[in-house]
């Protein structure tokens, strides 16, 4: 529950509260916007407790999934975590999903709105951009809906614009599970039913906004993912399940064929996505909320913010997977850089052979974790993947741009990517970037470098570092990075 990790996170001194009064319109983004700008090492989770316009006791939490230690918090590690740590547990858990449990009544149904009393704009939804069609109520969250001729429930995260009281817009896309389920719905002239659930367990935002594989359930990775398995509560208004933990529960329909004006909305790749157009949008029948509800929200925009903190996990751990079950060998490590706005990948192998870097790089930007990244770096063990800074550099000083770098035309894209005219959103070029030591003719073994085809990196002895390690606090150095 989202008040569960505010407490975690608060024990752990990676909260802050502002307590002074600030504004929905723009503030809070502003706020968040110079958090994580001035905190980038270490990217604390912010509850804003007094709200202009709004009672006392409506709060809105954001960036409990930003920063690693907000990260390992979450998932009930040690706030000392690495990166690459938190992508290997995160593999194992979703590897044992867990159904959840389904209970008679939940906090999330303390209080019931229905009719005319229905009002979205209830709740502090920021204005997070100056430009920004609207208030988005869902930013991070979970939309919940059902297949209309199979079990298959979907939860997934798409974002969520708030058109007056009753009426929210919504953006979709072909490859979107709940676009499969809509068309259904379109075909046979009905409306979909829809809830949105916010402020529920941590996880199911998590899984919500990882692209599993079509069919899946994501409540049963997030139960996965938490150890035990997550409490759903029947609707009011329809069939559908949500988190009974949640701090609201939206419920609604989207009507076929009807469209709304949504958009634009600053977005994950740090650019307005989505020019403003008619798109679906939901009609609502009923909230329900817990007292005094903690809206959970999310700011986007250019790197870092929390989606690119959460896909550098999740993306990660997906293509980790993918890589081995494809039989690539020596694969060490994964990691989709959140300074890049989570769309380059980094991989680091145990090189066995001379195009083995170039194997790796295609089946990658050839799967669903994949689909998005433009550039993947493939290189040694020896460099420090989470790390942009040294990829870079390997990438500098360990290949040839003639040579090394292979560029793929026609493949699979975002639409909001800003580089692409319009006629041609969803496709992309791009590139795999080969910075392993080359195993080729051209670089034979050599015996200066100990009979290796490279030369040795230029850092202390493994003496002086011991050396230095050991006399540390004699030399009075304390430099802390924020």
């Amino acid at each position: 529950m989202v008040r569960d990790l505010i407490k975690r996170l608060d024990d752990e001194g990676l909260l802050v509260r502002v307590k002074a009064e600030v504004d929905w319109r723009e503030e809070i983004g502003a706020i968040v916007r110079r958090v994580n700008d001035v905190y980038r090492k270490n990217i604390p989770a912010i509850l804003f407790e007094k709200i202009k316009d709004y009672p006392e006791g409506y709060r809105l939490f954001t960036n409990g999934f930003t920063g690693t230690s907000c990260q390992a918090v979450a998932l009930g590690l040690s706030k000392d975590t690495r990166a690459l740590q938190l992508v290997q547990e995160f593999r194992r858990r979703v590897q044992n999903k867990v159904k959840p449990k389904v209970v008679s009544d939940g906090p999330c149904k303390e209080n019931i709105l229905k009719g005319d009393d229905v009002d979205l704009l209830k709740f502090p939804v920021p204005l997070w951009h100056i430009h920004d069609g609207g208030r988005y109520i869902g930013t991070w969250h979970g939309v919940h809906t059902k297949d209309r001729d199979s079990e298959w429930a979907n939860v997934g995260c798409y974002r969520l614009m708030v058109h007056d009281r009753r009426r929210l817009g919504i953006l979709l896309h072909p490859r979107h599970h709940i676009s499969w389920h809509y068309t259904k719905y379109e075909e046979m002239d009905k409306p979909m039913p829809v809830a949105i659930s916010i402020g529920h367990e941590e996880e199911v935002s998590i899984c919500a906004t990882t692209p599993f594989q079509p069919y899946e359930y994501e409540i049963e990775y997030a139960g996965g993912l938490r150890g035990e398995p997550i409490e759903l509560v029947r609707c009011e208004t329809n069939d559908l399940y949500v988190p009974a933990n949640s701090e609201i529960v939206i419920e609604g329909e989207m009507p076929p064929k009807a469209r709304l004006e949504e958009g634009p909305f600053g977005e994950w790749t740090g650019y307005y996505g989505g020019e403003r157009a008619p798109r679906a949008f939901i009609e609502v029948k009923c909230i329900t909320f817990r007292s005094n509800p903690i809206l959970r929200g999310s700011l986007t925009g250019p790197p870092i913010v929390e989606n690119h903190g959460l896909w550098g996990v999740t993306l990660s751990a997906l293509a980790w997977n993918v890589l081995e079950r494809a039989g690539i060998p020596g694969i060490k490590g994964v990691y989709c850089l959140p300074d890049t706005g989570a769309t380059v990948f980094a991989i680091a192998i145990e090189q066995m052979y001379p195009q083995h870097a170039r194997d790796v790089g295609k089946v990658l930007l050839s799967t669903e974790p994949g689909q998005y990244c433009k550039i993947a770096f493939v290189t040694n063990d020896d460099i420090d993947i989470t790390d942009a800074a040294s990829v870079l550099w390997a990438a500098h000083w360990r290949s040839q741009p003639d040579r090394d770098w292979v560029i793929l035309k026609n493949e699979a894209d975002s639409v909001l990517d800003p580089s692409v005219p319009l006629t041609w959103r969803g496709f992309t070029s791009k590139v795999i970037v080969d910075c392993a030591w080359k195993m080729t003719p051209e670089f034979p073994p050599l015996e200066q470098w100990g009979g290796k085809r490279y030369p040795p990196l230029a850092v202390p002895s493994e003496d002086a570092r011991r050396l230095v390690e050991r006399r540390w606090k004699e030399y009075g150095i304390e430099y802390r990075v924020k």
